[in-house]
């Protein structure tokens, strides 16, 4: 397991969780690039919601300019929430 992986995704999120007091934590661990991370290619991103009963993980694998790379990695975690809170 690297930095760049689901584990350290959900062990971020539960820290945040219990640090923050909170309900609800999203984190997100990957390579924007442009070089590797840890043996992830750059793109390579992992997000993780935790709520009070429920624990998502997604990995995804987006191309682009570093900067394009984080807005679609936030703009992903953000979709990915709207999704679990309206189901």
């Amino acid at each position: 397991m690297g930095l760049v992986s689901k584990e350290v995704a959900i062990a971020m999120a539960k820290g945040a969780r219990q640090r923050l007091g909170s309900s609800w934590a999203i984190s997100s661990t990957g390579s924007a690039g442009p070089t590797a991370l840890d043996g992830s290619s750059p793109g390579e991103i992992w997000i993780a919601i935790l709520g009070p009963d429920r624990q998502e993980s997604v990995k995804l694998s987006l191309n682009g300019a570093r900067q394009e790379v984080i807005n679609g990695a936030v703009e992903s975690a953000l979709t990915l929430l709207e999704r679990i809170l309206r189901s």
